[in-house]
């Protein structure tokens, strides 16, 4: 199945909405890690994050504290 995005927003509401490629009633965590690690590669090609001012607004408190915790879990 193909999806076309036509805004940022369905492209937004697709991923938070997202379980897995096939549908099926079990979360892909490794799908999802995967496609993170694609926004990843994407970043580190295309954003310098040391010129990146606005990196510290993007990112609730509530997230940050989340994103921490799966960098630790997988810097094992």
């Amino acid at each position: 199945m193909k999806t076309i995005f036509n805004t940022f927003e369905e492209l937004e509401n697709y991923l938070i909405n997202w379980e897995s490629f096939n549908g099926g009633p079990i979360y892909d965590t490794v799908g999802m890690l995967l496609l993170l690690q694609a926004c990843i590669k994407n970043l580190k090609s295309n954003c310098d994050i040391d010129t990146f001012e606005e990196m510290e607004d993007v990112l609730n408190p509530e997230e940050t504290v989340y994103i921490k915790k799966l960098i630790d879990k997988i810097s094992v």
